[in-house]
């Protein structure tokens, strides 16, 4: 069985304060776009992962056999299978891809090994694996709360005849770190202003994009602007390219552009001549027949 799992890309991200649980609470937009690592999973005698592509945590740092071992610890099931990931989605890049992988493992491992899970249960096991988790068992479209597993979905042709283009410096932002930084700018009287989610899915859905930068932030450019200038200058380049929204994805360091039209494959072609590794995406509806 091979699965694909998408990247996603968050349309305003608003950060909250530090729960008791140790978590912050956020609020995005969560959509999928199509930068995929691929999962190959088979029935076999004994535990093996084995991944090729972008370099990755290996052993019990490795997000795919966390997956596997919450499915155990869940089913009181021995997980027998063969696992074959290639890693296509750069790491600490704000596109969700280990997310992704372990979404899909929960899916595919239950599939190829008929656990018999409901979305339900799944759902759960993702929530212990990560905040992106839980959303990247489906995909699609949602806007998602807490800690990113209350999840509303939204109507996907908001998006439809739009595409993304995908800057990606290969700069590594520790999530941690990120968070730590917004804390600081938060007790300095620094804090962003939230995002008005409600008004930029009515101006997506209406077509008005024009307003779309006024209604979404991504708070964590707040502290990567300072630290990395080129993150900031590849947002402002992307407008110059003719996208009608640019933002930081996560905690970065991707940078995204939203375009309408042909436009995209100049812009693709002007950073890529600038050295940096991008990807034009289309953005998917849900992946995942759960």
């Amino acid at each position: 069985m091979d699965i694909k799992c998408p990247a996603k890309i968050n349309l305003g991200l608003s950060v909250g304060e530090k729960r008791e649980d140790g978590y912050h609470g956020i609020s995005s937009i969560f959509a999928t776009a199509s930068l995929f690592d691929t999962l190959s999973i088979q029935k076999s005698g004994a535990f093996l992962f084995e991944a090729t592509g972008e370099a990755i945590p290996q052993g019990e740092a490795n997000i795919v056999e966390k997956a596997a071992k919450a499915l155990e610890s869940y089913t009181g099931t021995k997980i027998l299978a063969s696992i074959r990931l290639h890693k296509a989605i750069p790491i600490g890049a704000g596109l969700g891809g280990g997310s992704s992988d372990a979404a899909c493992a929960v899916v595919g491992l239950n599939k190829e090994l008929a656990l018999g899970l409901s979305c339900e249960s799944m759902l759960k096991i993702a929530e212990s694996l990560g905040s992106d988790v839980p959303f990247l068992i489906k995909g699609g479209v949602a806007f998602c709360e807490g800690r990113g597993e209350v999840i509303t979905p939204l109507d996907e042709s908001i998006l439809a005849g739009y595409s993304a283009l995908l800057v990606m410096p290969g700069i590594h932002i520790s999530t941690k770190l990120a968070y730590e930084r917004i804390d600081a700018l938060r007790a300095a009287g620094e804090a962003a202003e939230p995002c008005d989610f409600e008004r930029a899915a009515a101006c997506l859905a209406q077509g008005d994009t024009e307003r779309l930068p006024f209604y979404l932030k991504n708070h964590f450019e707040e502290f990567a602007f300072r630290e990395f200038a080129s993150l900031k200058a590849i947002k402002s380049e992307l407008y110059s390219c003719g996208a009608f929204f640019a933002s930081m994805s996560g905690s970065g360091s991707t940078v995204y552009g939203l375009f309408k039209g042909t436009e995209i494959e100049q812009a693709s072609a002007h950073f890529s001549g600038s050295g940096y590794r991008t990807h034009i995406c289309s953005l998917l509806g849900g992946l995942n027949d759960i």
